[in-house]
């Protein structure tokens, strides 16, 4: 009987190499017994980038398989460009999936590179999307009334987190996706989160919900919690104990003024890769700022960014 192979989607540009690595390097370690296809989506990568890449997924055995695909940089350049710096015009190709990859596949985990895979995945393609888009899991500011104003769509449909999505490629494709997103875009949007927006325009009715535990992000740590007040028990449970933990934010485990609780599991996987030992690099000012901020905090006059509870890996 063949074994079978679960496929993954990730964009990236070259400057995302290391994190998409140390991404990779925590699904194969959690899925030891699991044999998948990595889809490297991108607007070209740097011979380096592809050497690293390969090197990677081949430190894990032989059976990993590994595919690029280059998506016209005329298209992504097409669409608004991001106002928040730590988010590349890369994560754009995710929304031209269906087109990008082999015509056979018919589902794709869709992953960021900024997060971390601490459980097996394989719950996940067992999911049955027939009549779905995407699983997915809602997003930290789900609760903000303005993601539905400038959406045009009504809040009953929430908002869903893109960086962790089970995509159901035969149904983009029947429903031709890449069509209703210039459809949505040939008129003037306001919009925030570039492909994230777009994907819930034009998705917000065909999404599953999938628990929290699948996207823990930064927002669910916070001790001033972000999530809408229904999901509020779910949030608490799933933070201590994710199967996916998002990095969201500007903050991100490589800049030395992050403070996520889990920061240190990033180090922990990036030690397993050929970046092990790096670190980032401490200024003064960054030294002055958290030896400020831990005193200020001891002496109870600033509070707590993150909850104090949370599980230790």
């Amino acid at each position: 009987m063949k074994e079978e192979v679960l496929h993954i989607a990730t964009n990236i540009d070259d400057n995302y190499l290391t994190y998409c690595a140390v991404m990779l390097t925590s699904l194969f370690v959690n899925n030891p017994n699991t044999t998948f296809s990595v889809h490297i989506l991108s607007q070209g990568l740097q011979p380096a980038t592809i050497q690293s890449l390969e090197q990677c997924v081949r430190g894990f055995g032989n059976h990993h398989q590994l595919c690029f695909h280059t998506i016209d940089g005329a298209v992504i350049d097409r669409l608004p460009q991001y106002e928040n710096g730590h988010i590349s015009p890369a994560a754009n190709c995710r929304l031209f999936a269906a087109e990008l990859l082999p015509a056979h596949l018919t589902k794709v985990l869709y992953l960021d590179c900024d997060l971390l895979i601490l459980d097996k995945v394989d719950a996940l393609f067992q999911l049955d999307l027939k009549d779905y888009a995407v699983a997915a899991v809602e997003d930290m500011w789900s609760g903000k009334n303005d993601n539905y104003e400038r959406l045009g769509y009504d809040s009953q449909y929430t908002y869903f987190n893109s960086g962790v999505m089970m995509i159901n490629l035969e149904w983009w494709r029947q429903h031709q996706i890449e069509q209703s997103v210039s459809a949505f875009l040939s008129t003037p949007r306001n919009l925030k989160y570039i492909d994230q927006d777009i994907l819930n325009a034009v998705l917000h009715r065909h999404w599953l919900q999938l628990p929290l535990v699948w996207n823990v992000q930064d927002g669910f740590l916070r001790k001033k919690t972000r999530i809408r007040e229904s999901k509020l028990n779910e949030m608490l449970h799933a933070a201590k104990k994710p199967s996916i933990v998002h990095y969201t934010g500007g903050k991100k485990p490589w800049h030395s003024r992050c403070l996520n609780p889990y920061r240190h599991l990033f180090f922990q996987y990036l030690d397993q890769t050929q970046w092990k030992g790096w670190r980032p690099e401490l200024s003064l000012g960054d030294r002055f700022h958290l030896f400020l901020g831990n005193i200020l905090t001891a002496l109870w006059l600033k509070p707590r960014k993150y909850r104090n509870d949370l599980r230790v890996f």
